[in-house]
């Protein structure tokens, strides 16, 4: 039930944020946020359902200092990312996940073992509603949104979502500005 409710909420926030970007009332927050900690939360929330289909997790995520981005769009990105590994990918039984700050940007990777993406259709997974695999693990279904917010978001932040090439499965790659936030408190006043 959980996990349903997890699904649904993130098809409801896929679909709102959809909806917002077509309204052109789509604003993104950039506040202070450990990226690390969003990231984790985002797959935390994914655990059971890639444990329970066999999927081994691998990550090494180090982008654990305050930095200013919108932490909504970060979970969103990374959830519709990981999200179509759970549906489209499980055969691979393998999820990396990657996340760094590297020169002041963030780059996220997520990678698979699955099938990967037919060469045909690399440029057009990011258009809103385009589905390349037609069938899904367990009954899920996606709606073919998810890559176009992703796409959409990155670059609202300033970045970019792109599909990188990978000898097998598929492997994406998020890469936004993510200029430090330095705190104006000092050790003393903290205290």
């Amino acid at each position: 039930v959980a996990e349903e409710i997890e699904r649904l909420s993130r098809l409801v926030a896929n679909v709102l944020t959809f909806s917002r970007r077509e309204r052109d009332s789509l604003e993104l927050k950039p506040v202070r946020c450990n990226p690390a900690d969003v990231v984790n939360r985002t797959l935390e929330s994914f655990r059971p359902a890639l444990e329970r289909r066999g999927i081994e997790i691998e990550t090494r995520i180090t982008a654990d200092q305050p930095v200013l981005l919108d932490p909504d769009a970060l979970s969103q990105i990374t959830g519709n990312l990981i999200s179509n590994v759970e549906k489209y990918a499980a055969s691979g039984r393998w999820l990396g996940l990657d996340c760094s700050i590297l020169t002041g940007f963030l780059i996220l990777e997520v990678r698979d073992h699955g099938k990967g993406i037919p060469s045909n259709a690399r440029d057009r997974i990011f258009t809103a509603f385009e589905r390349v695999l037609q069938t899904t693990n367990e009954g899920a279904s996606g709606t073919g949104l998810g890559l176009a917010i992703g796409r959409d978001l990155a670059r609202r932040m300033g970045g970019e979502l792109e599909l990188l090439d990978s000898p097998e499965g598929a492997a994406f790659r998020l890469r936004v500005p993510a200029p430090a936030a330095l705190s104006i408190v000092s050790s003393t006043d903290a205290a």
